[in-house]
């Protein structure tokens, strides 16, 4: 039991774009986007997902705020401005943006 319980309804945004390579391309392999919040991440909203063949992504009913996004999910949750970009997303808002990504280095084999 409580003395009060508060619920808070807010409008949402959508961000949605497009994935390509350093020439424009959509990338060949597999490709996630990553959306993380700026700041303290504990309770507070985020996500991660494919992006579609022809290298396009879209979040809906994103809560208001700032975000890094990504296809590095280490660069969106360290908030690294160089490997991931910020944007802001406020109540009704379509926010469009294209990421280059950039391929991981090929991992080396030993014999």
């Amino acid at each position: 039991p409580t003395q009060s319980i508060k619920l808070v309804m807010e409008g949402t945004g959508i961000l949605r774009g497009r994935v390509v390579d350093d020439e424009g391309n959509v990338p060949t392999t597999e490709v996630h986007v990553h959306l993380e919040p700026v700041g303290e991440r504990i309770g507070k909203w985020g996500g991660s997902m494919r992006c579609g063949t022809d290298g396009s992504f879209q979040f809906t009913g994103v809560p208001p705020g700032n975000y890094w996004v990504s296809t590095d999910l280490m660069a969106a949750i360290e908030g690294d401005g160089t490997r991931a970009e910020r944007v802001s997303i406020e109540a009704g808002d379509t926010v469009e943006l294209k990421i280059v990504h950039k391929a991981p280095p090929a991992r080396v084999t030993r014999p």
